[in-house]
């Protein structure tokens, strides 16, 4: 949806006559990139994405659950361990005393539901170990060190999958149609948030705490920018990306796409930004976006129940390919068609609600050509195309008499058409695809209920020359609508469906 949603609107603004550069960011450094190393060098046994045929990105993400399959394993053992029991019976003493305190202001309903099992334990106190018992993880945070370091295995560990990470990503931007002007990588950004935290501290905007982090006093808790290890935290390095951009292109503002579960981050980073660097701040939005759910519930990377973007293209081309119809068409054919007619379901899927709501997608239900979907937008212009070439006096010269259009179906079509630019106009000020969704819709819509109409509006069997040439060049402007929107939408067209 990220992709989506960026590309729909950096093309809504070129057709407002805006200079737009799109740019990708690489999360290419950090602890969560160490722990899936780290995972990497205790079971990986050298395998490779040719050994295994699994594509790069993917393998680095097995690797990221595998560390959290194997944190899973520590902390349940730690749990059932001499010290485990102790802190677990420290807490239960701590639970009980805090509800004995509390009696008397809570119903016995909620004293009811608080719960002193080894469950809930587990939940509240994990985070707590990880930080401060957990052996695998102080393992990648002193991996994380070392990188930050220089150190030459680790470094050479991290070039190797970050490749397999890269080559893994191109071909998928290469399926969906998203390109890229400018590709930073955080690998390279932190080193400038680094320097301007720095700076900063030494003119008296940022402090330390005790232990020696550098914070930002943000609205709230002061916001930490470098650990007390003298790492850098990801606000740091988007601080960085932030000002290389700037440096980069002098920009007239900033767009970050991203999902609405960083929306605090962004408050907090564009706060620091303030305070650091002004002039860019003020430049800076967020185009916020609710996350993308199936209908079994959210996905999760650290569980591993994320449905990759290739998976879930193939399994959305299978069902297209399942259900076209050959017509005449070869194997390379037929499953070209499955294959644009997926990418229009999943894109159109992820734009046609507006960018703030979560949305469930649906594979069987996205691919339905009379419902409202990318395949149904997909086949009207078809539909359009089809009967224009049906008509052999279809002469575009000729002045169409759209006077003579005035039944309601006729009207309701020449509606969609007269405010479809509008719609565009609209949907690139309020950075709002769906609004070009909408109306790719009702345009559909209304030229499909004058189309089932066939007896009362033939368009190519008309019997009257200048009533035919205006459904025709209405037709016309209906398969020019839905080619403009759905381009914008980053949708190619079929000739034939």
């Amino acid at each position: 949806r990220n992709s989506a949603i960026g590309e729909c609107v950096a093309r809504l603004w070129e057709l407002e006559g805006k200079q737009v550069r799109r740019v990708n960011l690489v999360n290419d450094r950090g602890i969560h990139i160490c722990k899936s190393m780290l995972a990497y060098l205790k079971s990986g046994d050298q395998e490779t994405p040719a050994s295994t045929g699994i594509k790069g990105d993917h393998l680095v993400g097995k690797y990221y659950v595998r560390f959290n399959e194997m944190l899973e394993e520590e902390y349940r053992a730690w749990v059932e361990s001499g010290d485990g029991q102790q802190e677990y019976q420290r807490w239960v003493e701590q639970q009980r005393s805090s509800a004995k305190q509390s009696e008397g202001r809570e119903s016995s309903k909620k004293r009811a539901k608080k719960d002193t099992g080894v469950g809930r334990f587990k939940a509240q106190y994990k985070q707590r170990y990880v930080s401060h018992k957990s052996g695998i993880s102080a393992e990648a945070r002193q991996m994380l060190q070392e990188w930050e370091s220089g150190d030459p295995n680790v470094l050479d560990l991290w070039q190797k999958m970050n490749q397999w990470c890269l080559a893994g990503f191109e071909p998928t931007y290469q399926r969906l149609g998203i390109r890229f002007d400018d590709v930073d990588h955080e690998s390279d950004t932190y080193l400038c948030g680094k320097t301007m935290v720095l700076e900063a501290l030494e003119a008296g905007r940022l402090t330390t705490t005790q232990d020696g982090a550098v914070v930002a006093p943000t609205e709230g808790k002061p916001k930490v920018l470098l650990r007390s290890d003298g790492t850098s935290v990801y606000t740091t390095q988007d601080l960085g990306t932030a000002a290389l951009r700037y440096d980069r292109g002098n920009p007239s503002s900033m767009t970050y796409v991203v999902a609405d579960e960083q929306n605090a981050h962004f408050k907090e980073l564009f706060e620091v930004l303030a305070l650091i660097r002004p002039q860019v701040a003020q430049l800076c939005h967020h185009l916020s976006y609710g996350l993308v759910k199936l209908p079994e519930g959210r996905m999760k990377s650290r569980e591993g129940t994320v449905v990759d973007i290739d998976d879930l293209l193939d399994q959305v081309k299978a069902i297209c390919a399942d259900k076209l119809q050959m017509k005449n068409q070869d194997e390379s054919t037929h499953q070209h068609s499955a294959e644009v007619i997926a990418v229009a379901a999943l894109k159109f899927e992820m734009l046609v609600a507006a960018p703030a709501s979560t949305i469930v997608f649906n594979p069987e239900k996205s691919v339905e050509i009379t419902g409202r979907t990318g395949p149904y937008c997909l086949y009207t212009y078809a539909r359009a195309r089809a009967i224009l070439r049906k008509s052999t006096d279809d002469q575009p010269g000729l002045s169409p008499g759209f006077e003579l259009l005035g039944s309601k179906f006729e009207r309701a079509v020449l509606h969609e058409l007269l405010f479809f630019s509008t719609s565009l106009k609209q949907a690139a000020e309020a950075n709002d695809p769906s609004k070009v969704a909408s109306r790719l819709l009702s345009t559909a819509e209304a030229f499909n209920r004058m189309y089932a109409d066939r007896a009362g509006h033939p368009i190519v069997a008309c019997d009257n020359p200048a009533l035919k040439e205006a459904r025709l060049s209405m037709t016309r402007g209906v398969a020019d609508a839905m080619e403009a929107g759905l381009t914008v939408m980053g949708i190619q067209v079929l000739e034939e469906m």
